[in-house]
């Protein structure tokens, strides 16, 4: 489903239907929600790729090991500390390229210092839906 399948507002008119100003109301921000999901997706496609760029892949492994980047190094570029910065965006790629939790987990654990990679892992699914 994408945004404007989400956003439609063509739904039929019923006299005991919803009201359909809380209706659109509700579209509008399931639609701005959407459209900051599909940027903040867009934006990790970026870093991913910088990161790929910044590192080559190592020989040994199934999973290609990348460093933070200078766009990553920057704490105040995410508002944490840089290991976690740098897992989280690796997490999200893995997830996106279809790594399942273990592989994800095995990767964080062998390349950055978490206090809590499952919470991590968690969170990130849990974004990802």
């Amino acid at each position: 489903m994408n945004r404007d399948q989400v956003t439609r507002r063509d739904f039929p008119a019923e006299q005991d239907g919803y009201d359909r100003a809380s209706v659109d109301a509700h579209l509008v921000a399931v639609e701005a929600l959407i459209a900051a999901a599909e940027a903040e997706v867009a934006a990790l496609r970026v870093e991913g790729d910088a990161l790929r760029r910044a590192s080559p892949a190592e020989e040994s492994g199934s999973l290609p090991r990348t460093e933070p980047s200078a766009a990553t190094d920057s704490p105040a570029s995410a508002g944490g500390n840089d290991d976690e910065v740098s897992a989280r965006l690796v997490a999200t790629k893995l997830a996106m390229d279809g790594a399942n939790r273990d592989a994800i987990r095995e990767r964080l654990q062998r390349d950055y210092e978490l206090d809590d990679a499952d919470g991590l892992i968690d969170d990130l699914f849990e974004r990802l839906g």
